[in-house]
């Protein structure tokens, strides 16, 4: 089995976003499974107890070229992409290929339009992490897809930055725009006087 990520992920311990995370969390060997997660070079040295092949988009098709160009070497009995309907469709020639959607497939090259969701629903199948995406995904449509809540452990995240608490009002200072009446109910929180 093929763990694809986003060719933004970065699968590093320190680095990783939540679909990173995610894929190591579901790359563990079990039922026979022995998974692979796919990705671009991260910045930092790869998550060790996980197996992961780096793959450096090519000039020539891209992202989706460099992992087609490694699923035909693995040949693995089913393809998880996470999160890219378009590098989806374009890998389904390389067996089973299963579509894990965490974002509004409705804003995803690939999977804006009705028809080109009810052409991935033919030939890919498709988990969502919500009964909501999974409404979006299906609208206009009927079809099956499944819903599989994340398994995120929040002990992984990082703790949140400290930030200073600074607005910034980037515009013309117009009674329309809100800024004296934001002003005003700030003060009025901290208890000062309006």
């Amino acid at each position: 089995m093929a763990l694809v990520l986003p060719p933004q992920e970065a699968f590093a311990p320190g680095a990783a976003g939540a679909i990173a995370l995610l894929a190591r969390r579901l790359a563990t060997p079990h039922d026979g499974f022995e998974p692979l997660v796919i990705g671009t070079p991260p910045p930092l040295p790869a998550f060790a107890a996980v197996p992961f092949r780096a793959v450096r988009p090519a000039f020539w098709g891209g992202y989706a070229g460099a992992v087609g160009r490694a699923l035909r070497v693995l040949r693995p009995a089913l393809v998880e992409v996470h999160n890219r309907p378009a590098l989806a469709w374009r890998l389904r020639r390389h067996g089973r290929v299963a579509l894990f959607l965490n974002n509004d497939p409705c804003e995803m090259p690939g999977a804006r339009t009705s028809r080109e969701r009810a052409a991935l629903l033919e030939k890919i199948a498709v988990v969502t992490s919500s009964e909501y995406l999974r409404e979006r995904f299906l609208a206009g449509l009927a079809g099956h897809v499944d819903v599989l809540a994340n398994c995120l452990d929040f002990r992984e995240l990082p703790p949140p930055a400290l930030r200073e608490n600074l607005v910034l009002f980037a515009g013309r200072m117009v009674a329309d725009k809100g800024a004296d009446t934001f002003v005003r109910c700030r003060r009025c929180r901290a208890g000062a006087p309006p």
